[in-house]
């Protein structure tokens, strides 16, 4: 699929979607994740209403584990939906992109989620680790 089958999946995706399940979207006290698990090329693409916690967690037994994008809306079912074509595994949360596919697939999280959380999620987490290793 191209950069553009992408955006094209995605908008297609929501403009299909019906009041309530866009309502879930920006109604909801969930943000959207999306993390490298691999160090290589597989992404998880999740959900949680703790995104700090939740992503911290996986780090604790996952060190390769990077941050990639969070914004502060459910757009979780909307990616999933769209992105169906690039699963590693069908019905997963983890889903196969080059580098380039990966960058538009962030934008398109915030294009749709709203609020990027990303960088306070990271400080988020470094302060967790600091704290860890002064224990």
């Amino acid at each position: 699929m191209s950069s553009h089958n992408i955006i094209k999946s995605v908008h297609d995706t929501f403009s299909n979607l019906s009041k309530k399940e866009v309502d879930s979207i920006y109604y909801t006290p969930n943000s959207t994740y999306m993390i490298r698990v691999d160090g290589g090329n597989v992404y998880k693409i999740g959900r949680s209403r703790d995104p700090c916690f939740r992503i911290y967690g996986f780090m604790s037994s996952n060190p390769i584990i990077d941050i990639v994008k969070v914004v502060a809306c459910d757009v979780e079912r909307l990616m999933h939906l769209a992105l169906d074509d690039y699963r590693v595994t069908p019905n997963r949360e983890f889903f196969r992109f080059t580098d380039n596919e990966v960058t538009l697939t962030g934008k398109m999280m915030y294009a749709y989620g709203g609020c990027d959380m990303t960088d306070s999620i990271r400080e988020g987490i470094n302060k967790k680790e600091r704290k860890e290793e002064v224990r």
